[in-house]
C-alpha cells in the first residue's frame, strides 16, 4: 500500500460494499448493463445515482460524496456526473427490494430495516487509496461491526468486468 498522502481521499457511504455481490444484477435489472457492461456513458452515471439512492435512500447529494460509486461503476474519480439524472419509481423499488433482500440473507440484520441497514453500514465512511494496481479501501470501524462476521458473502475484493481494477477492502 502507498504511503503517500496524497492518494487517500474521503469516500463517503463507502459501506454501500455491503451490496457489492448484488450490484451487477441491480444493474442489469434496471437496464444500465447487458452482459455485464453499462450499455453507454450515461447509464454508468446513472448507475451512480442509483449506488448513491441505495446508500442514503436519497435523490439528491453533493458529487464529492460519489467517489467510492465511480470507483464500483469502472469510472475516474475525476470524472463528472450529468446533472439532469433523476431515478424513476422502477429503480427506487428495485433498489429497495435489493436492500430488504439483503437484510434477509445476512442474519444478523433480519429484524433490521432498510432505514436502518443504511444508517448502520451503508453510509459509513471510508479512506480509499489510489494505488498502481487498484484501488485499497479502508472502512471507519464502528462498535456493532461484530455484525459484519455473520455476512454470507465476501467483502476482501471487488472487481467487476466493467472494472479496469481491483478495489480491495479492509473493514473490520
Amino acid at each position: 500500500m502507498s504511503s503517500n498522502l496524497d492518494n487517500v481521499i474521503l469516500a463517503e457511504n463507502a459501506g454501500i460494499i455491503i451490496l457489492s455481490p448484488f450490484i451487477p444484477m441491480l444493474f442489469e435489472r434496471c437496464g444500465l448493463t447487458e452482459n455485464n457492461t453499462f450499455i453507454d456513458y450515461y447509464a454508468r452515471n446513472r448507475a451512480v445515482r442509483i449506488l448513491d439512492f441505495a446508500a442514503t435512500g436519497k435523490t439528491e447529494s453533493e458529487e464529492y460524496k460519489w467517489v467510492i460509486y465511480k470507483v464500483l461503476c469502472g469510472m475516474k474519480v475525476s470524472d463528472p456526473i450529468a446533472d439532469d439524472i433523476g431515478l424513476n419509481e422502477n429503480e427506487k423499488e428495485l433498489v429497495d427490494s435489493l436492500l430488504e433482500a439483503v437484510t434477509q440473507q445476512w442474519s444478523a440484520m433480519q429484524n433490521t430495516s432498510i432505514n436502518g441497514l443504511r444508517e448502520s453500514f451503508l453510509t459509513r465512511n471510508g479512506q480509499l487509496t489510489m494505488e498502481e494496481n487498484g484501488f485499497f479501501l479502508k472502512v471507519e470501524q464502528q462498535s456493532y461491526d461484530m455484525l459484519l462476521d455473520q455476512i454470507p458473502w465476501n467483502l476482501s475484493s471487488i472487481q467487476y468486468k466493467w472494472m479496469e481494477k481491483l478495489l480491495r477492502v479492509e473493514w473490520r
